[in-house]
């Protein structure tokens, strides 16, 4: 059998840059290669492709092939091909469809794919362009990530066009290669441009399963009920909310965050002005994992709530609350949301509150350094003798008191509690406790402490 080295290896080393993996084309089969590396990984072979391991090295090793499925953008079983050039004409675009043969140094390149380098523009190699996508529905979202994760990238304005059927098209992929395109898109460096162009396409009201905002049809016996008017309400101005959550991720790589956390940050902004539940389903049919849910959950119901620069204790909880970690990365993120407010007066108020968050932070002792709690909830059992749910409810407000008054000693945090409650009381009155102020952020409407 014959083998060439295809791909983004070539292109990439035509392109001036080290190529980070190296695929391989050839005309053996699956079952033929899995004899001669017979501890070749076998993910993939119903697609033709197998990761073949020798000397220590890895690379997938595709038998040539002219297509997949139907036309529908489902990706089906494999139909094989001995030619080459027949192989490469699949290919989705022209810098992806060169080929090496490195035994006789020759380079393969029937669509111009070397020309299109130097011009940083990708094209597909059918004409019309949308043949290409339509032989697997997730190039379209290849061809955005392709742009976002490259800086000064373009798409052909043919391969642009026909990104307007990626809804049509990603209808038959699977959530989870739809998340695996769109989380590479979010941390690229060009995501805010490719964002707005699949806002644009619909693609992104598609992948986030909007009608027009609506995530759902709504049933006819609620067409004149107020959760119909409330969702109308919320269609109309879920447009507003992308666009401003594109201008958000558009700061953030503005200021130079990207990387694997930079796109759950961007999620995070893309989704700031949507509804708590309208982020979890849109996570939870992405099938984004629970940690991701969490981040994103958290740090998006956090946006738009600034601790108060001129209350040390208040920025010890926030602190507390939000954590040494996620603190910085909070108020990045505010930073980012904020730039992206359109009215002129509202974002340099943010952006002058939000300065001064910063600097009195920086100026509190410990910087963003959590304090350790002085008590825990064996030392407020043996204190008060309460058990159980009271002893956390306690507990939890003695650290609350801790952070405000800047408390340093447990003999001074003892005083507090001898001064504020009558520990009788406490037993005979535990529901006291459940008014008690605890470390939380955003804030909520407490008593005092």
């Amino acid at each position: 059998g014959r083998a060439w080295i295809v791909g983004g290896a070539v292109r990439d080393a035509l392109g001036g840059l080290v190529p980070g993996d190296v695929d391989m084309a050839s005309t053996l089969r699956p079952d033929e290669l899995r004899k001669l590396f017979p501890d070749a990984y076998a993910i993939g072979e119903r697609w033709g492709t197998i990761t073949v391991r020798h000397k220590g090295a890895a690379c997938e090793v595709s038998t040539l092939r002219t297509g997949f499925g139907a036309g529908d953008g489902q990706r089906l079983d494999a139909i094989f091909t001995e030619r080459l050039l027949e192989d490469l004409a699949f290919r989705d675009f022209t810098v992806n469809a060169m080929a090496v043969d490195a035994r006789r140094g020759l380079l393969y390149d029937p669509f111009g794919g070397l020309d299109d380098i130097p011009k940083c523009v990708i094209r597909s190699t059918t004409d019309p362009a949308i043949k290409t996508l339509e032989d697997d529905g997730l190039r379209t979202m290849r061809a955005y990530r392709f742009v976002a994760i490259r800086v000064g990238w373009t798409m052909d304005p043919a391969l642009a066009a026909a990104l307007c059927e990626s809804p049509r098209l990603l209808q038959n992929i699977s959530a989870e290669r739809i998340r695996k395109e769109f989380s590479l898109i979010l941390k690229g460096p060009s995501a805010a441009a490719v964002l707005r162009q699949m806002a644009d396409d619909r693609t992104l009201q598609a992948i986030l399963q909007l009608q027009d905002g609506l995530s759902a049809e709504v049933p006819p016996e609620e067409c004149d009920s107020g959760r119909h008017l409330a969702l109308t309400a919320f269609s109309r101005g879920a447009r507003g909310m992308l666009r401003r959550g594109v201008r958000a991720v558009g700061a953030l790589r503005e200021a130079g965050h990207s990387g694997a956390e930079g796109a759950m940050e961007a999620l995070t902004l893309l989704l700031g002005g949507f509804p708590a539940s309208e982020v979890e389903r849109i996570m939870l049919n992405l099938k984004f994992s629970k940690a991701e849910m969490k981040l994103v959950t958290f740090h998006r119901g956090c946006l738009g709530h600034l601790p108060d620069a001129s209350r040390p204790g208040e920025l010890r909880r926030f602190l507390a609350a939000v954590g040494a970690e996620a603190a910085p990365r909070q108020l990045r993120l505010e930073r980012a949301w904020a730039a992206a407010e359109e009215d002129a007066g509202l974002r340099e108020e943010v952006l002058c509150r939000l300065s001064e968050v910063e600097a009195a932070v920086a100026a509190l002792p410990g910087g963003y350094r959590v304090p350790s709690r002085l008590v825990d909830g064996k030392w407020v059992e043996a204190r008060t003798g309460l058990r159980r749910r009271n002893v956390g409810l306690l507990k939890e407000w003695l650290f609350y008191v801790q952070l405000e008054r800047d408390i340093t000693d447990v003999e001074a945090l003892d005083k507090v509690l001898t001064e504020h409650f009558d520990i009788v009381a406490l037993h005979q009155s535990p529901e006291l406790l459940e008014a008690l102020p605890k470390v939380e952020w955003p804030l909520a409407e407490v008593g005092g402490s």
